[in-house]
């Protein structure tokens, strides 16, 4: 019997390929509230770019060492680095209420 073992990279590469899986799979880190997961996924997604890391670091115009500092598990990069990386990678960031959430009095 032939098998062929496959990584965690291959599967994220493969589904990385579907935009919509992609934000899904943002969506849902966002929402468990985990900055450092965050910046992991983050640093996958950098991974699967067109040049990798250093292909997206170009592009920003930005240093990769800079860019690996930031995406790292213990990063801590400015909201405008989020949004460029964002950017850059084809996705942003949308504010919605949460469920039942009752923080601001409506008017």
């Amino acid at each position: 019997m032939n098998s062929t073992l496959y990584t965690l990279d291959d599967y994220a590469k493969e589904w990385m390929q579907n935009p919509d899986e992609v934000a899904a799979y943002l969506n849902e880190v966002l929402e468990d509230g985990d900055e450092s997961l965050l910046l992991v996924a983050l640093r996958r997604i950098a991974k699967n770019y067109n040049g990798g890391i250093v292909g997206l670091s170009n592009d920003l115009d930005m240093n990769r060492s800079s860019l690996n500092n930031a995406l790292a598990p213990e990063g801590n990069p400015t909201i405008k680095t989020l949004f460029k990386v964002l950017d850059q990678l084809g996705y942003g960031i949308q504010v919605v209420p949460k469920p039942n959430s009752s923080q601001i009095e409506q008017v």
